[in-house]
């Protein structure tokens, strides 16, 4: 079965934040997720913050913080990876007024296009299947 959903780039913007916010969670990477949340938000503060929550979920090393390749990292928060960096790369470079499918990526001058945002991406689940996007008039799929 193939579930599509078809979104404005807004809105493809909102889900791609949640997303990143669900996948950090479980890299237990809890200051950036807060910055995201917050982004006014003080370092003392998010340390403090973190602190509380890794206390909270008994992590044993207060200084855990995972890459989303971990294998202690829950298998949702790879998935969300996935449909973020999807979800990423297609508003990046519809930002450009590229088609990744399409246009070739520019490496230097004022239109760059050299931070990860723009990269293909990678597979981090081991749940089946794909996430693939399309453009849709004005919107994302």
């Amino acid at each position: 079965m193939e579930i599509k959903l078809v979104m404005s780039r807004e809105r493809a913007i909102v889900l791609y934040r949640a997303l990143e916010i669900i996948a950090r969670i479980g890299m237990l990477q809890f200051k950036d997720m807060l910055e995201l949340l917050d982004p006014k938000i003080s370092w003392d503060e998010a340390e403090e913050i973190e602190q509380f929550l890794k206390r909270r979920l008994s992590v044993l090393n207060k200084n855990a913080y995972y890459s989303i390749s971990s294998k202690d990292v829950p298998e949702e928060s790879h998935v969300a990876w996935e449909a973020y960096q999807h979800l990423r790369r297609e508003i990046a470079w519809y930002d450009k007024g590229k088609d990744w499918r399409t246009d070739e990526r520019v490496w230097t001058g004022p239109d760059s296009m050299v931070t990860v945002n723009f990269d293909e991406p990678m597979k981090m689940s081991a749940t089946p299947g794909e996430f693939k996007t399309e453009r849709v008039n004005d919107g994302v799929v």
